[in-house]
């Protein structure tokens, strides 16, 4: 791999890293208590938004949060990943089936 295209490979892997810390961390915490008991913690993640909107027959919103929160940002990461190593996969791939 050329030296041009560290710095692109590591910004992406951040990215990436930092996109999966995204989906992983609750979205809201919510905590009831009283007198400093805890009587109910909540979290909502992107997951349990999707889900929650399902449950409540709101497809729509659902659709978009799943398209614009997984959909997009996967196919945008696997294209870049594609788009920065075509240069080494090409040639592994005409190694691997023998074309000049």
């Amino acid at each position: 791999m050329k030296n041009n295209k560290v710095i692109p490979l590591l910004v992406l892997l951040i990215s990436v890293m930092f996109y999966f810390l995204g989906i992983y961390f609750p979205l809201l915490a919510t905590k009831s208590q009283a007198f400093s008991i805890v009587l109910k913690y909540t979290e909502v993640r992107l997951f349990d938004s999707i889900r929650l909107f399902m449950d409540e027959k709101d497809y729509l919103l659902a659709l978009i949060i799943f398209v614009f929160t997984f959909l997009f940002p996967v196919v945008k990461y696997i294209t870049l990943f594609v788009e920065i190593l075509k240069p080494k996969l090409l040639s592994i791939i005409q190694q691997s089936f023998c074309i000049n």
